[in-house]
């Protein structure tokens, strides 16, 4: 792939590259093979494909073959990168979604293409499921079913980058939505857009010359949303230069955006940490924010809690060295119910609409 990256993408170079990235996809294929991921980012492939993305020469290549190249490089990502956090992390601070995202905008533009039929496959990425379609969250979205969790922010920052490469202001309008209302309903979704800084790049697409008014309407909600989480003084500062900008956007745009920062910026209060009961790769969610136990044996915790589906939902559940089982759930009445069982035998069980205590001291 790094030979071919500034050669022109004739037919054979084509076939050779795609033959590479798909083996590197059967590298890291399964659970057992996992391993590679780490061989491989050590190895440098994320360098060597920003390489090829900035020097491969698309001119002698038709339009399918260079979609068909795009979503093998975006299928050999995601394998690279699923389910292993330390190479989502070192993708987005080492080597830069914004950048690939750069470049894969000069391939489309002259190829003439556009990313409508690649934002499923980075969906794909951000989720971390085959399944996913823009069309399959509009329909959960509108539905109102069980929020899904961003798994990779950082390739979020590819799909804002890759919107200006869109068909129509629709598509555009339909991603910014979705990417909305899953971050306004659910806090981990929150903290991991803040994390990877995907604000930033949403606040760059304001500096577009192009920037539809319409889309831009839908971006200050985006900006809204995540600034009411998490915004930094750098970011503050681009917000406050693009609201001294008057002739680069429109009046009704700044009034919009100044109105979202004074809101973000508005004094609340709410838990510092919290827990992510999602059940996979979850757990206490804590921030920057550091985590004291007080107790000396055992630990204990208050917590806010708040059903974000329609169905009953296990909160936790602990088991100790001596079958000691606590669990808590909630149902769809807001009914909290705490359990305690040794060896299949319930010990005592408490319920009810607001608030309850569980006496459970596990082992540190």
């Amino acid at each position: 792939v790094k030979r071919y990256g500034g050669a022109s993408l004739e037919k054979g170079r084509l076939d050779m590259c795609l033959i590479l990235l798909r083996a590197v996809q059967v590298l890291v294929s399964n659970d057992y093979l996992r391993r590679n991921q780490k061989v491989l980012r050590e190895g440098k492939i994320f360098e060597t494909l920003g390489g090829f993305l900035r020097s491969v020469d698309v001119s002698q290549a038709t339009a399918d073959e260079v979609k068909e190249l795009l979503s093998e490089i975006f299928n050999t990502v995601i394998a690279l990168t699923k389910g292993n956090r330390k190479t989502r992390n070192f993708l987005n601070d080492m080597i830069g979604y914004e950048l690939w995202g750069n470049d894969i905008v000069r391939i489309l533009e002259k190829s003439q293409l556009s990313s409508d039929a690649l934002l499923d496959r980075l969906l794909s990425m951000v989720f971390e499921d085959d399944d996913v379609s823009l069309n399959l969250l509009k329909e959960e979205s509108e539905k109102h079913s069980d929020l899904r969790r961003i798994r990779n922010a950082g390739a979020l920052k590819l799909v804002i980058v890759l919107l200006q490469c869109c068909s129509t202001i629709q598509v555009q309008l339909d991603v910014i939505e979705v990417t909305t209302y899953l971050t306004s309903q659910n806090t981990p979704n929150r903290v991991s857009i803040a994390s990877f800084g995907v604000l930033d790049t949403v606040l760059h697409r304001f500096s577009s010359p192009s920037l539809n008014e319409v889309v831009a309407t839908k971006l200050v909600e985006l900006v809204k949303v995540v600034a009411e989480y998490s915004i930094s003084a750098s970011q503050l500062g681009v917000v406050l230069s693009l609201l001294r900008r008057g002739d680069s956007l429109p009046s009704k745009i700044r009034c919009s955006m100044l109105d979202a920062i004074e809101k973000a910026l508005a004094p609340r209060d709410g838990p510092i940490s919290f827990f992510d009961m999602s059940g996979k790769r979850s757990g206490l969610i804590a921030g920057n924010a550091p985590i004291i136990f007080h107790l000396s044996r055992g630990y204990a915790f208050a917590a806010w809690l708040r059903s974000e589906n329609s169905t009953n939902a296990d909160l936790f559940y602990i088991q100790d060295d001596k079958k000691t089982t606590t669990s808590v759930s909630i149902s769809q009445r807001g009914i909290i119910t705490a359990r305690v069982t040794t060896a299949g035998v319930k010990h005592r069980e408490s319920g009810g609409p607001s608030t309850v205590t569980v006496d459970c001291a596990l082992p540190r």
